[in-house]
């Protein structure tokens, strides 16, 4: 938030008070209220306040909304994030992940489920993710993600064009990592085409031609 915006920052929590039935912030209060939100656009701040006055049943505290606000940053929870580093173990497979996510893995638990210990793996990587992501929620620090390219390029597509439908990276961003297929053969159609052949006696015949060409 900018300076010009306090106004209209008393006023949001003031009113969010008035709901509640509650004294509006003292001069030292507020400080502390801004302090704590400051970080965050005055649009998001008060998103998570009309939120709070929707779900709960008493006053916000100042981390109260500050956990609202880290809850809406787009960082995956611990078991989606362990899910996502589980595929990136497959040198195969495109992985879109964050920061924290990578880092995670790094931190030991890659290590730990090389050697076997799912178990382990996954608690190691739930603690130093866990940890990761409240230090970058409290440097306010946005969630960026990008693509780990795997080997197999028939599978990476599909993991690009599902990042893109799910917001996670833009499709300009995209283009630069979507491989061109080769484009089937007339053969290839040829025996689509045969196969989807709903007599079975037309489609018996179709494929016999096609083997005598083969």
């Amino acid at each position: 938030m900018r300076d010009n915006e306090k106004l209209e920052f008393k006023n949001e929590i003031d009113g969010v008070m008035t709901v509640f039935s509650k004294n509006n912030p003292s001069k030292q209060a507020l400080r502390f209220w801004w302090s704590a939100l400051k970080n965050f656009p005055l649009e998001v701040v008060i998103e998570c306040l009309d939120e709070h006055v929707q779900h709960s049943k008493f006053a916000p505290t100042p981390a109260d909304i500050v956990a609202i606000v880290s809850s809406r940053d787009g960082r995956p929870t611990a078991e989606e994030a362990w899910a996502t580093a589980l595929t990136s173990n497959d040198e195969a497979e495109t992985v879109v992940w964050t920061d924290e996510i990578s880092q995670a893995m790094a931190m030991g638990a890659g290590d730990i489920l090389a050697d076997g210990d799912k178990i382990a793996a996954r608690m190691a990587f739930r603690d130093s993710y866990t940890k990761l992501v409240q230090s970058a929620r409290d440097d306010c620090r946005p969630v960026i993600y990008w693509v780990s390219l795997g080997h197999s390029k028939e599978r990476r597509n599909a993991v690009i064009e599902n990042a893109v439908v799910r917001g996670l990276i833009s499709a300009k961003s995209s283009k630069r990592y979507l491989t061109e297929l080769p484009k089937p053969s007339v053969v290839t159609h040829q025996i689509a085409g045969a196969i989807a052949e709903p007599d079975p006696v037309e489609r018996a015949s179709l494929l016999e031609k096609l083997r005598e060409h083969l």
